[in-house]
Formats: C-alpha cells, structure tokens, sequence
C-alpha cells in the first residue's frame, strides 16, 4: 500500500536541503499544506528520528509510530529479529495498534541490523534499523547502513586518517570486484586504447551487464585531473575508447584511469545525505586506480562487478540506475526521443516515504525499497504521467490508497477515478518497462524473478499474468494497471484476445480528453474505442469496468427468460454501475433487441418479447450489457462480454408413431413440429396416466401464450389424456404444446400424430 498526501514546495525544499545535515534529530514534517500529488508514504509505521549517535553499549529507545495518513484500525502483529550482537531488551512479539517503543543494546562492534516485520489484513512489511559500532560510540540510522557509518568515516576524512575516495569504500561497502591490466604492443603508432566492462549482480550472485553507464578517462595531474573520453557502456556492458597517447615535451604517456559515473544525459542517481559538492560528484562513482605513463601501443583494462549486497548502497543505486535506463528506453520506444531536462534520483531516504516530485523532476525512494526496480519505474511513471501532462492531478487534503483498493467508494467520483487512473498508469508503465527492457536481462531480485512483475508499491509478488482478486473497474488502480498490461502482452488469457502495440496504448493515453488531461479511464477508453472498434467485453467485465453476464446462458427453454448481472464498477453502493442497457444480438452480430433498464441488476422478457425472438430467429442468440455511472462525472457506457443462448428446438413429431417415454415436469413446456405428409384427417393425441393439455399452434409462442392458437384439448381423448382431429393440408407445419393440464406434476407421456384414410 502507497500512501499520497499533500506536501508543500517549501516543506520538501526544506527537507532537502536539510538531508545535508544526516545527524538531524527529526525529519521534516511533511504533511502540510501545499499540493504535490505523487507523494507515497509505503509503510503503516516508521520511525520519528532517522538517526542517532550514542556511547557505545547504551541502552537505545526508538518510538516506532503510526503513518498518521493510514486509517488502521486493526491491530497489526509485529515481530523483531536482530543480529546476534543486538539485544533486544523490548518484547520480540507483540500485536499493536498505534505505537511501538523498540529498546536494544549492542554488545560488539561492526555492523549489525533490526527488522522489524508487521503484518495486517491488507499489508505487510519490514523496516530496519542499521547499527555501526565502534568501541566509543554506536551509530544508529533508519535510513540505511552507510548513513549509520558515514559521520564515523567523515570525521577521519577531516581529520586526515583517510582519503574521500576510501571513505566512500568504507561507507557503501567493498561491494565491487575490480580486474585491471596493463597490455604492451597492442596497437601501431602512438595510439592507445582504454576499455573495460561493467557488472552487477543480483541478489543470487548471477552477474548482468550494466547498460548506459557514463564513463570518464581520465589523465591523471598534479593539480586538476583533464577528462579525455566520456563514453557510454553498451548492451554487453562493454566500453572501448581508442585515442593519441600524450606526446607533448617532458610527457611519458597519459596516466590513466576511469571513473564509473552513476548518471547519464538524462538523470543521476543520488546520495542525499551526500555534501552538495559531493552530489555534483554523483557520490556512488567509482574510480579506479591509475596506470601512470602509459606507453604507445598500450592497452588499459579496468573491469569493476559490483558484488550482491542488499545493505550496500552503491550496489543498490547500481539496480536503480538500471531501472532508470529501463525507464527511458521505455519511453523512447513508445514515443521516440524526447528530451525533459534531468531527472535526479534520491537514494536511500527516510525509511516511510518514496514519491516523485514534479516541480524539480526528483524522484526519492526509501531504503525499504532499497533496489526495487518496480518501485522506481512507477515513479518514474509518475515522471512520464507530469512531462506529458496526461492525467489530472486528484486534489485531497489526506488520503491513502493502494493497489486493489476501490478509491470512487473511498474518495468520491471525481477524485478517485483521477488517483485510480493516474496510479494505475504508473504500475502499468512499470510492469510494460519490465516488460520490454529488464525481462530479457533475466534480473533477479527478491521481488522480481525473471517474468514476474512486482507491483511497486507492494510488498507481494503479484504475476500479472496469473494474479487475481476482487477488481472494481476504474476506481481501482490494480484493475487499470492489470487491464493496460493485458492491452499489450501476447499472452491469450480466457479474458484477453488483444495485443496492441505499446506506442498505440502510449498514444491513446497521451492522447486521452484531446489536448487536455484525462479525468478517469473512460476519456482513455473513449480515444482507444474510436480507432479500434473491438470486443472488448470480456477483458472490461474481468476486470469490473462493465457489468458481469449470470444467467441465462447456453441453453433456454420456452418461458421467458429472466436476465441478470451483477452491476460491478466498484466495492461500495456509492461506486458502482447505476444505469444498464440489455441488447440481444442473433447469430450473425446482428442487434435485434434494445432495452433501456435503469439502475436494475435484471431483467425478463414479456412473453410477446421471447416469442417474437423464438419465431424469427435460429440457433443461438447472444447478450449483453452495457453498464454506465451517471455520477459526476459520469463514464460509461462498458460494454460486458456477451453470453450466448442456444434456443429451444421443436421435437419433431413423425406420422403414424409414437414418441414415447416422454418425461415432463410439473411446469414444464414440450414443444413439437408436426409436418403434414399428406391431405387429410390426423388425430393428433397423448397416452399416459395423467391429465395432459395439447395446444395448437402454426408457430410456437413463449410459455402459456394463446395467441396464434388455433385448436386444443385437454380431455378427449383415453384417461383425460388431450385428442385432437384435424383437417391438415400437404406440406403445412403445426407446433403442438404440450404440458400437464394442471402444471402440479410430474408425468410420463407418449404422443402420436395418427393419419385417418378417407372412406
């Protein structure tokens, strides 16, 4: 579950520029006032300070509180476990409401870390804590390990103990495997090449290539380093650079070495506890060591895998970096290059929230997501959503919301289509870029294990080829997200035949309310439906949108059938489809029948409806309907998948034989054809130990209708059985209905058309 509420400019300029300063007491408070509709709070709890310092050994009291904009009124179970060099001191287990006071001490020194696991109805989740202990002091932060041990290592930067560059070693984790070689001879003249490959890998040790990856050579000065190449790593993860050696006077070759940038054209990704000079560095780079005077003809190697770590940031900022080129390579394949200025992301913020901002194009994820590639790409939908202005921003003072949630029942017409269509589109974007761009890697991580798509901000796997749950339509951002998705993939589900281009889908979105932005999902449904008229009934009503078909379907008989549904469009009475149309449609798609209903979940044919239908048509029929919420604003109509109807056969009647052993219910209805063969008198009769009626039609008609009757009987003829004779012409068709004179029984009969020769 993600949580958006309002936040003002001023607050999160605030907040930033006060990341700065790690050691800060208590973060900002950022729900106030202001308007910033991309904020989303992914935890029920967190904790009101970030971090701490303390004697080493002390006895620590940290109040883990209550999202305030969470509306839980559950108890939620919570557990902590810790390293062996933790002693929890507060209880281990324990189910709770509002607020939590966790106490622990640390025994050693080194890193250590707590987890706290809470687990309610709609929601589970984990929040750490980080501890770096030295003899003196112990260095505790909710925001990750390296901002727990990042004051320590500072303060032997400034007190010359180590360089910078060993800081961010000591900080983000030894978490690379560097390979570097020196090559003689390699090339002719006073050439020499520089080249490399860069790695990652996922949490099950296997390495990928990293893609997009800046790379800057260097020649190494006394005063002021001079860049040479600024590359880029391919598809393979492969950089290559050939270039003239140094060969000005008193110069023996370059010295040369590479520095791996975390940022590219389009965005960079940040540490903000990092000093504002160290930000314009990019503080995760990289840099390896140098090969002084390099000779002609040499060949440099500087290869660098940055190892599995899930406390490491600078591994996880390497995942972020790959979702973000993922990102954009998503959007340049929908909508070709496009440029938006520079995204930056923010990584690892306070343990509670994770939102994209629009007025200065950051996105800031949580440590909790620390390398969540969903979580990012569906910020980074919201990134996308902001530039190309497509949907209206939902205005509330404070609300929740999350991914099978119906927010029209929670939060009015207006505003929880608005947030339901903007959060569907960014857990869609998210799924589509995995989709297209990370599936083929073959990443893994803990939330996404080669096909499987994560939903960003959620902790359960969700496949969205096979997940399933209660879909309320467009008030819901799981079924708008899970629909778009189905709009693109190739997989044949029983609900979805459609495989549409992601441009075309990126393009009706864009598109959606004409130059405007879009309101709900129906102004996207309305721009798709006027290019590409199709059956989309089935892929509507799995998902909510339209009005789910019951009954009747795939066999009728002859008393008028009673249509019904179930209005879907929402969990609540207040979001629901309230106006419903029925339309039949006979076996060629061609409409014959069109009812007006109301807010009805049903509807029966008049007897004169059902055997108009029964006289003209054959085989089959089929039906649906078309649901519409008239409030404000009002959507609609979804047109439902339709159910089929097989009609109801006579039972053909032959001359001079009896069709036996005939079993009717008490109600029911026999229908049979009688051809005539030849001129002349037939008795036309029924056999058994009941009263039987006979009814004579020159066509059939709906349940007990007399209208076309023209003879009947319901005595005459042995054991009150009906006997009818009658005059009948060559080649003439009567329909004979037959029931129970008294519709209380059940029987057996036989009937029997007997030709009477003349005299």
């Amino acid at each position: 579950m993600k949580k958006i509420i309002i936040i003002s400019l001023l607050c999160l300029l605030l907040a930033i520029t006060t990341m700065e300063s790690i050691y800060a007491n208590q973060n900002s408070d950022n729900n106030e006032g202001g308007i910033s509709y991309n904020l989303d709070s992914n935890e029920i709890y967190h904790f009101d300070v970030y971090n701490m310092k303390v004697p080493h050994g002390s006895s620590v009291k940290l109040e883990l509180k209550r999202t305030e904009v969470f509306n839980i009124f559950e108890e939620v179970e919570l557990k902590v476990d810790a390293d062996d060099e933790v002693d929890i001191e507060s209880e281990k287990t324990k189910k709770i409401k509002d607020d939590y006071k966790l106490k622990f001490k640390i025994k050693d020194t080194g890193e250590n870390v707590i987890k706290l696991k809470y687990k309610s109805s709609k929601k589970e989740g984990e929040i750490r804590v980080f501890i770096y202990s030295t003899e003196s002091f112990d260095y505790i932060s909710t925001v990750s390990l390296s901002a727990a041990k990042y004051v320590y290592f500072q303060e032997m930067v400034e007190d010359g103990v180590m360089t910078e560059d060993d800081l961010y070693s000591f900080v983000y984790g030894s978490d690379f495997i560097v390979y570097e070689e020196l090559n003689y001879n390699v090339l002719s003249g006073d050439s020499i090449r520089v080249k490399g490959k860069i790695e990652f890998e996922d949490e099950n040790g296997n390495s990928h290539p990293a893609q997009g990856i800046k790379i800057e050579i260097y020649d190494a000065e006394v005063i002021f380093d001079k860049k040479l190449e600024t590359l880029y790593t391919n598809s393979n993860g492969d950089y290559s650079s050939t270039f003239a050696n140094e060969t000005a006077w008193g110069e023996d070759g370059y010295d040369i070495y590479v520095k791996v940038v975390f940022e590219n054209g389009d965005f960079a990704i940040y540490n903000p506890f990092e000093s504002a000079q160290q930000q314009a560095n990019v503080a995760y780079n990289h840099k390896f060591v140098y090969f002084g005077n390099v000779p002609n003809g040499a060949e440099v190697v500087q290869d660098i895998k940055f190892t599995w770590g899930q406390y490491h940031d600078r591994t996880s900022a390497m995942h972020l970096h790959q979702a973000a080129i993922s990102g954009f390579k998503y959007l340049d394949y929908v909508d070709g290059s496009q440029s938006w200025g520079k995204l930056s992301v923010w990584f690892p913020m306070d343990s509670s929230t994770s939102y994209y901002f629009p007025l200065t194009d950051t996105i800031v994820l949580t440590n909790a997501r620390y390398y969540r590639w969903d979580t990012l790409l569906h910020e980074f939908g919201h990134f996308v959503d902001d530039k190309y202005n497509m949907i209206h921003p939902a205005i509330l003072t404070e609300y929740s919301h999350s991914f099978g949630q119906d927010l029209i029942d929670d939060y009015g017409k207006s505003n929880g289509s608005k947030l339901a269509l903007t959060e569907g589109f960014a857990d869609f974007y998210a799924m589509a870029s995995m989709k297209k761009f990370v599936s083929p890697l073959g990443v893994e991580s803990l939330d996404y294990n080669s096909n499987v798509y994560n939903v960003g901000e959620d902790y359960y796997n969700k496949n969205y080829e096979s997940y399933s749950m209660n879909f309320y339509g467009e008030g819901q951002e799981g079924a708008i997200s899970m629909l778009l998705y189905d709009l693109i993939d190739i997989n044949t589900e029983a609900h979805d035949g459609h495989a549409f281009n992601d441009s075309i889908i990126f393009d009706k979105l864009n598109d959606a309310d004409g130059s405007g932005m879009a309101d709900n999902f129906y102004d996207f449904w309305t721009e798709l439906t006027s290019t590409y008229n199709y059956d989309f009934g089935k892929l509507l009503t799995y998902y909510g949108f339209a009005a789910k078909p019951l009954t009747p379907v795939s066999t009728s008989n002859y008393m008028s059938p009673l249509f019904a549904w179930d209005k879907q469009g929402g969990d609540g009475t207040a979001s629901q489809n309230d106006q419903f149309e029925l339309h039949l449609y006979n076996k060629y798609g061609t409409e014959i029948f069109t009812q007006p209903l109301g807010n009805v979940s049903s509807y029966q044919l008049s007897d004169i409806e059902w055997t108009n239908i029964l006289q003209n048509q054959t085989d089959y029929i089929t039906w649906n309907i078309t649901a519409t919420d008239i409030d404000s604003p009002s959507t609609g109509p979804y047109d439902s998948e339709s159910l089929t109807i097989y009609l109801p056969e006579p039972i053909n009647l032959p001359v001079n034989t009896y069709v036996s052993n005939q079993f009717i219910n008490n109600e029911e209805i026999h229908w049979y054809e009688f051809t005539v063969p030849e001129t002349g008198y037939y008795d036309i009769y029924s056999t058994g130990t009941l009263d039987m009626y006979g009814g004579f039609f020159f066509d059939v008609v709906a349940e007990y209708l007399t209208t076309g009757m023209f003879a009947y009987d319901n005595n005459s003829g042995s054991g009150n059985n009906f006997k009818k004779r009658l005059y009948l012409i060559a080649g003439q068709t009567i329909y004979i209905r037959v029931n129970e004179n008294y519709l209380t029984q059940n029987t057996q009969y036989r009937i029997r058309a007997q030709f009477i020769p003349p005299c």
